[in-house]
């Protein structure tokens, strides 16, 4: 079940408060991100036809811990899109086990009126946007842009910063209690580098060299 469903039955769309066997727009109406399943299976079931009578065959798409979708032609061809750059492959069985990402479009027509519908968005496994061509009969081509759900991401993640190790003279002299700017003085008067410009792989050297000019500067204490 998806954590976006209404919370009370007054949250819904009337349509969406009579029982259905199947997902209907309304169900997804009020889902402002839509819905992430996954495809648990594919059938086809003869269902009767709301425009001219009799039955036809429908396939539906069965998914984990959700009613199941009939599928039109338009959603057909989007999760034949999907389902070529997620898997490689055209075959329906191939998804599977794949996630679908499902939107409420309120575009969508039938019978030429402007009613609403289900359409396939996309999926949390695509890694870049995917552009599907939809053509039917007597109508003009429309490509549709599959991406993977933009929440998924979040803010860019920034690196962690990598704290400086202290030079080795430095950590040697606040061990010890040495004023780093006398240090820097005796280098200087030694001819050798400051301890910012010395290179820490001569910083034992250096240390050694330090630790004998602090000692015979030292006054005796009578």
């Amino acid at each position: 079940m998806n954590d976006d469903q209404p919370a009370t039955i007054a949250d819904q769309d009337w349509d969406a408060t009579v029982p259905s066997r199947f997902l209907r727009a309304a169900d997804l109406a009020s889902a402002e991100r839509g819905w992430i399943v996954r495809i648990a299976g594919l059938s086809v079931e003869r269902m009767r036809n709301p425009r001219g009578g009799g039955q036809d065959e429908k396939t539906t798409v069965q998914f984990d811990g959700e009613r199941p979708l009939v599928l039109n032609k338009t959603n057909a061809k989007l999760l034949r899109g999907l389902g070529q750059a997620i898997t490689g492959s055209t075959i329906a069985g191939a998804m599977i086990g794949h996630e679908v990402w499902l939107c409420h479009d309120p575009r969508v027509t039938v019978d030429g009126k402007t009613v609403g519908g289900i359409r396939v968005a996309g999926s949390p496994e695509l890694r870049a946007p995917v552009d599907v061509t939809i053509a039917h009969p007597g109508r003009r081509p429309v490509t549709v842009t599959l991406r993977r759900p933009p929440w998924l991401d979040g803010p860019a993640a920034q690196p962690v910063p990598v704290p400086e190790a202290e030079h080795p003279v430095l950590a040697w002299a606040r061990e010890h209690g040495h004023d780093p700017a006398h240090l820097d003085e005796l280098l200087v008067a030694g001819k050798k580098p400051t301890i910012g410009n010395l290179p820490p792989k001569h910083a034992p050297a250096a240390i050694a060299w330090l630790a004998e000019r602090l000692t015979t500067s030292t006054p005796t204490q009578e």
